[in-house]
């Protein structure tokens, strides 16, 4: 189960500053579903910990279910669940490519969605799968026996072997051992039933009209929300069922997820694709998503759309003496300056979906839409709290109108939240102290 644990290690320690200069991919997975105890490992700063409900999932990350517990983790249209008691490391997960290898259980793949020809790539001790087309797919990794299984009930997959790639054909199944294969009708388990009744949960209405079915997350609008049209804007969302005082960004953690760094984590079941793509704006008396006005195709995604405000100058009557940080929604005329090093293509393609302020104001009036995001909608936390991790919710200090408009603006918000060697060993000791059984007392 260390697998992806001892890979990590070799690499720059977690909150290190620019120690990642290679192009950011513009695609990350979300922990979409839990059943039970899960773990996920992010990094070896902290090492195993519990896995929440939109939790980010990228290259070198790793899940594991707890017997009797299961998971799922979702990539653009493609759905990939854990049975209980099963590993799934992930090397490599881009705009192109998933790439993973199971060291042991179930794990059934649903591609609803391959428009843009990704490749899904699975390594087992036996054999590697290559799933290419849309269709449902299962992988039974049984170590003990020493065999491994792909059953293709639709779509189409490949297996690797020395003579070549080896097609399995809809309705079959491939049972490898000791370098031998051979085939069989395909039948269903328990945990495909499973997954079939998660599919029925899977609707798609208007959503993908405005949503390219790339973003993750995108499956949840229709089902907790509504599209509206606004004339300045164009299509926006509105969730539903959310306080009249609720605000973006306010109802959730903050995490740390390599290379991005702080990265928020929502706690609503739709709350993936509106914090990691487009912008909030508020209209109708009711805050909106912005998508942007087109359907982009392959949009980045990003940790959150936020700016940053407050440090230790900030001076908002908090006992202790330590800074407090504020973010507020970044609205659709405002560009997002990453706080993590990024390169020009990157910050483009999140960028392109902004409108201009003369647009917006044709409609509603002269007073600019980020000005209401700051004044309305700043949300404040003292620095300790956020790195962390706890519920926003819980910590959350209640800042004026006028106290969040002359908040000093934070130029370096990753420097400023770099926890110091006593704050990362009290994190790795809560992280293990509420992880699943099985994984708690493994070392980081």
């Amino acid at each position: 189960m260390r697998f992806i644990a001892l890979l990590l290690l070799a690499v720059a320690p977690l909150f290190s500053q620019g120690a990642f200069a290679q192009d950011l991919p513009g695609r990350v997975g979300r922990i979409s579903y839990t059943q039970g105890p899960v773990a996920v490992y992010h990094d070896p700063e902290i090492g195993w910990e519990k896995a929440f409900l939109n939790s980010p999932f990228t290259s070198e990350n790793s899940l594991w279910t707890e017997p009797g517990s299961r998971a799922e983790l979702q990539v653009s249209a493609t759905a990939v669940r854990l049975d209980e008691a099963t590993q799934l490391d992930v090397s490599r997960l881009d705009d192109d490519v998933l790439q993973a290898s199971i060291a042991r259980g179930s794990v059934a793949v649903r591609v609803r969605h391959n428009e843009y020809r990704s490749r899904f790539i699975f390594d087992t001790p036996e054999a590697r799968f290559t799933i290419v087309r849309e269709g449902r797919y299962r992988i039974d990794v049984d170590p003990d026996a020493g065999e491994t299984r792909l059953a293709v009930f639709s779509g189409e997959a490949y297996m690797e072997t020395s003579g070549g790639r080896r097609r399995i054909d809809a309705g079959r199944i491939v049972r490898v051992s000791g370098g031998d294969y051979f085939f069989e009708r395909a039948f269903s388990t328990d945990f495909d039933r499973w997954t079939v009744a998660r599919d029925a949960h899977w609707v798609e209405r208007s959503s993908v009209r405005y949503v390219s079915t790339y973003v993750t997350g995108y499956e949840d609008l229709d089902a907790y929300g509504e599209w509206i049209q606004d004339p300045a804007y164009g299509a926006l969302w509105a969730p539903s069922n959310v306080a009249a005082d609720w605000v973006p960004y306010r109802y959730g953690h903050w995490t740390y997820l390599r290379p991005w760094g702080w990265t928020w984590v929502d706690d609503q079941p739709w709350g993936y694709a509106p914090f990691h793509y487009g912008r909030w704006v508020h209209v109708r008396d009711r805050w909106c998503w912005y998508p942007g006005r087109q359907r982009e195709a392959r949009p980045a995604w990003a940790p959150a759309l936020v700016a940053w405000v407050g440090g230790s100058d900030w001076n908002v009557g908090v006992s202790g003496g330590g800074p407090v940080l504020g973010w507020y929604p970044l609205a659709p005329t405002e560009r997002y300056r990453p706080w993590y090093r990024a390169n020009d293509t990157y910050v483009n393609r999140v960028n392109n979906i902004v409108v201009n302020n003369v647009t917006v104001n044709r409609y509603y009036g002269s007073r600019p839409p980020q000005d209401v995001n700051r004044t309305a909608a700043v949300t404040a936390m003292p620095r300790e709290n956020l790195i962390e991790r706890k519920p926003v919710q819980q910590a959350m200090v209640r800042i004026a109108p006028d106290v969040a408009r002359s908040a000093p603006v934070v130029q370096q918000p990753q420097a400023l939240m770099t926890p110091n060697p006593n704050e990362l060993q009290r994190m790795r000791v809560e992280r293990a102290r509420t992880a699943p059984a099985s994984v708690a007392a493994m070392p980081a």
